[in-house]
């Protein structure tokens, strides 16, 4: 007797029994994650609990937002939160080794940021990044430091070691100011990578060479999947960059550019749920993939218009005038303050001439 179906549409059954059996755990995991969203939980309070490997890779978390004392804390994801003080994010990754903190704030509220610190923490904090050589991005080092601990005892005894570019450490040692030593970064690195490992992930510090300075860090936490830009990236306006200290429009826009071709990635299909890199700004709110990409797209436009300006022979009064930020100044622009829209356009315009010039020598 012939058997009804042959041994390859029995297997080809078996693989189609086998892909929805599969659909169906998963599709009941992601109803339990919806359960458990915001409106399902309590408030984010107190100590973190802590998270598993599972829940930073693949879980979108309950995002919680509260204030303690002048710090907004927003938790990103299960084992990350962005503080903000005094309009500059602070990132915090905890588990169960430590603590890690991406560039402190300005002086004025390091109280409120050592506590907010201490109450989100599972752990003592074991490193802190400078992102740059920024006075404003250093001014809480020191009691960060002082609070936290270190694995090994140094030079600082077992103070919280300062990891930066060395560019980061030269641009602060040049103002001349007598900077207590754990303010200073001592963990120094000059290869385009400082890679670690801590709380069960991979964790990169990234050199952009000539964005906002010369010594920009990015710093990318794998497992979790966020990425922290620095002064490299500014949503409430328009990128700062310090000329004086080695930035670049050029420099900026490559640094954009490998945010998004190399470390931010966007959800594909499109028709999954929201998900994809998160990327923390060094100011403004949280972005995605998106987010970079309108931003990348705006800083290539007017870095454009400007250069042709320049191949037309305009000075710096004719090219401010000409207005090649239009269209953005709303968004991004400012009148007065410490960063003015004539001031990035300055900026931009210095550095192409510089860049020019370079050329023009080899």
């Amino acid at each position: 007797m012939k058997p009804i179906l042959d041994p390859a549409a029995r297997l080809w059954g078996c693989g189609v029994l086998a892909l929805i059996a599969a659909l169906s755990v998963g599709s009941a995991r992601w109803a339990r994650a919806d359960e458990s969203s915001p409106g399902g939980k309590e408030p984010l309070v107190g100590t973190a609990a802590p998270a598993t490997a599972a829940q930073a890779t693949w879980q979108l978390p309950a995002q919680y937002s509260r204030d303690l004392g002048k710090v907004s804390i927003l938790q990103v994801r299960p084992d990350i939160y962005m503080l903000t003080v005094d309009d500059v994010n602070v990132v915090v990754e905890t588990g169960w080794q430590g603590t890690l903190v991406v560039g402190t704030s300005p002086a004025n509220h390091c109280e409120d940021l050592v506590a907010a610190v201490r109450d989100i923490s599972e752990g003592p904090v074991r490193y802190l990044v400078s992102v740059n050589g920024d006075e404003k991005r250093i001014g809480c080092n020191t009691p960060l430091a002082a609070a936290g601990q270190s694995f090994t005892k140094g030079t600082l005894e077992f103070a919280a070691p300062v990891i930066s570019h060395q560019n980061a450490l030269l641009q602060l040692l040049a103002t001349g100011q007598d900077h207590p030593a754990t303010t200073l970064p001592s963990e120094i690195y000059t290869r385009p990578v400082r890679s670690m490992y801590l709380n069960d992930q991979a964790i990169q510090v990234i050199w952009a060479p000539a964005a906002h300075s010369s010594g920009d860090s990015m710093v990318v936490f794998r497992r979790s999947d966020v990425v922290v830009t620095g002064e490299i990236m500014d949503t409430t306006r328009f990128p700062v960059i310090d000329v004086a200290h080695g930035g670049s429009i050029q420099g900026e826009l490559a640094a954009m550019n490998r945010l998004l071709s190399e470390l931010a990635v966007a959800v594909s299909p499109k028709w999954q749920r929201p998900g994809g890199t998160l990327i923390v700004p060094g100011r403004g709110q949280l972005c995605n993939q998106v987010d970079v990409l309108n931003y990348r797209d705006m800083l290539t436009i007017i870095r454009d218009r400007v250069q042709d300006l320049i191949a037309r022979g305009k000075n710096l009064s004719q090219v401010q005038a000409a207005n090649p930020a239009r269209g953005y100044t709303t968004r991004y622009g400012a009148t007065g303050g410490d960063w003015t829209t004539l001031q990035f356009i300055a900026a931009v315009y210095q550095s192409l001439i510089q860049e020019r010039r370079g050329a023009k020598q080899k």
